[in-house]
């Protein structure tokens, strides 16, 4: 019997080439760009909802600064009325207590009545009269500083914050936009990878094959890293109580600008508690650390100056630089961060790195290179350097004079106001000489084109002050001489003797109150009184005639400058 062999037929493997596995993955990475291409739309649609919204903002701050001005003028305009119907009351009540007749008198009262009537009626016709602008027991006046801040500085100062948040917003978004739109061309470029691998063979195949997995690992990674990348949450409450704060800080600036030390640290605490809560809302908000840091700075100024506690004085100070640094390291280009911290650190006594740090900000805003300047110049006179100090001053005028700007005025008041300040709290040599250096050449910019003053012969001598008490022809000419005048003092008349004078010389005449400039006070004159003599034709008082107030309550000095040299200075008070 012969066997029969029976063969099994054998299974065939699957076999998966390489051509397979690139065509697979080309199907993949075509799917994948299409996934990008639809994060990139919703990116690109989110950055334009942005870039609306900022718009959009925009069209708010026109409409708050319309809408502020035209409240504000309309408030002022009542106010000016109440407050010249009070006065005519008061002055009516005085007559008819002054009459001697019953009829007369009975009439005054009567019109007495009408006009208090009158100016009560205007109660209800402005928001400046409600709490807490006005209190008719405890506030003589209506605060319109405070009620200026909320009605017309807060909503733009808010609209500001909004429209910069939703730009910081928007370019997150953009740029995730502009990162996916890469990505988009990377696919292109891995697919055509792929397509070349399927047309040849041997090394290339795996060449190319290598380059595109390559670059498919590359931007799966990017794509991966720019999903997860968090776009800027900026909760509104965040801004709502930077604004706050930011009325507070400024506020606390009047406050100390106008020396009134004792209430400024505890208005800039306030501002301090708003800037708190809008940092622990937003921890990366730099605009807040800056607002922060300026207000720990006026609060250290105001402890300084007005000789408050020492220890709180440092703290404040130091607590103000480590906050426009945290502000640096989110900002790196903010100028005025860089400015201020100088400042800080020039009066925490750290030099070195107040001239570091003031030299960059110089190197970041070029055409401010003038205030930067002023800082170096008095923290070289703090070092001792005391030469170099004033050569950087006499540096810093000639800049100013070969590349004006608006803000030189600025800077030129707070470094002179700075120098006076510091000589009297915390002397050192040179700050006299770095005060009159830059009042000069203020002057003299100001008045005669020219940062140097010019040639300048006469001698004015000690000055006296007097209101005028009988007037002549239209001319003052009986005065009460006194150093201390009352409230409702409308005009003091400078008093001097002088020689050696020449007619058509300039001399101005430059007022202080409470330490600073108060510039519609100022006066320009040519001189036409003859070489010899006695002078009482310079006065302080108000630009406009008749008005119904006298001059504002403080210590005034005054000083007189010949073709810009400073000849003499003097001081007076007007009572609150």
């Amino acid at each position: 019997m012969e066997e029969t062999l029976v063969r099994r037929p054998r299974r065939r493997r699957m076999r998966i080439e390489a051509n397979h596995i690139i065509v697979m993955l080309i199907a993949g990475v075509a799917v994948f760009g299409t996934i990008v291409a639809a994060l990139q739309t919703h990116a690109n649609a989110n950055a334009a909802r942005a870039v609306r919204n900022t718009q959009s903002q925009s069209i708010l701050l026109l409409k708050a600064d319309t809408h502020g001005l035209f409240d504000l003028t309309y408030t002022l305009e009542v106010v000016r009325t109440w407050w010249e119907l009070q006065r005519l009351t008061m002055l009516a009540n005085r007559r008819a207590g002054e009459s001697v007749e019953a009829a007369e008198a009975q009439a005054l009262d009567l019109e007495a009545q009408r006009l208090a009537a009158a100016a009560e009626s205007l109660l209800g016709q402005s928001d400046a009269f409600a709490e807490p602008y006005y209190n008719v027991v405890s506030m003589p006046w209506p605060d319109l500083n405070r009620f200026w801040y909320d009605r017309l500085v807060a909503p733009r100062v808010l609209a500001t914050e909004k429209q910069a948040a939703e730009s910081e917003i928007g370019q997150a978004w953009n740029s995730k936009s502009n990162a996916y739109q890469t990505v988009i061309t990377l696919v292109a470029v891995t697919l055509f990878l792929y397509g070349l691998a399927l047309t040849v063979e041997s090394h290339l195949k795996w060449g190319f094959f290598a380059l595109g997995s390559a670059n498919l690992a590359f931007i799966t990674a990017w794509t991966a890293l720019t999903v997860v990348r968090p776009v800027p949450h900026i909760p509104e409450a965040a801004l709502q109580a930077y604004v706050d704060g930011y009325i507070e800080a400024s506020s606390a600036l009047q406050l100390e600008y106008a020396s009134v030390h004792a209430l400024a640290p505890e208005r800039a605490d306030k501002a301090i508690a708003h800037l708190n809560e809008a940092i622990a809302l937003r921890p990366d908000y730099a605009a807040a650390y800056t607002l922060r840091a300026d207000a720990l700075t006026v609060k250290g100024e105001a402890l300084l100056f007005g000789e408050g506690d020492a220890t709180l004085r440092d703290a404040s100070l130091q607590a103000a630089v480590q906050d426009y640094e945290r502000a640096l390291s989110l900002n790196p280009e903010d100028y005025h961060a860089h400015w201020n911290l100088a400042w800080a650190l020039y009066l925490v006594g750290d030099y070195q790195r107040s001239i570091e740090v003031i030299q960059e900000a110089a190197r970041l805003a070029p055409l401010k290179a003038f205030g930067a300047r002023l800082v170096m110049a008095t923290t070289l006179l703090g070092m001792g350097r005391l030469e170099e100090g004033l050569a950087e001053c006499r540096a810093a005028i000639a800049y100013a004079a070969e590349h004006p700007l608006s803000s030189d005025t600025y800077y030129f008041r707070q470094a002179i106001r700075n120098a006076e300040r510091l000589q009297a709290v915390r002397p050192h040599d040179g700050l006299d000489q770095l005060a009159r250096l830059l009042k000069e050449a203020f002057v003299s910019l100001q008045y005669r084109g020219s940062a140097q003053p010019g040639e300048a012969t006469g001698r004015v001598g000690e000055l006296s002050f007097g209101a005028p008490t009988l007037e002549q022809a239209g001319k003052a000419s009986h005065f009460w001489i006194s150093q201390h005048f009352p409230a409702d003092t409308e005009q003091v008349n400078v008093i001097f003797d002088y020689d050696g004078m020449v007619d058509g010389q300039q001399v101005v005449l430059k007022v202080y109150r409470d330490g600073s400039e108060q510039p519609f006070y100022n006066q320009v004159i040519r001189w036409q009184d003859g070489a010899t003599g006695h002078s009482t034709r310079l006065a302080v008082k108000l630009p406009v005639e008749g008005t119904r107030f006298g001059l504002s309550p403080g210590r005034y000095r005054v000083e007189i400058y010949l073709e810009g040299n400073l000849r003499a200075s003097g001081e007076f008070t007007i009572g609150g």
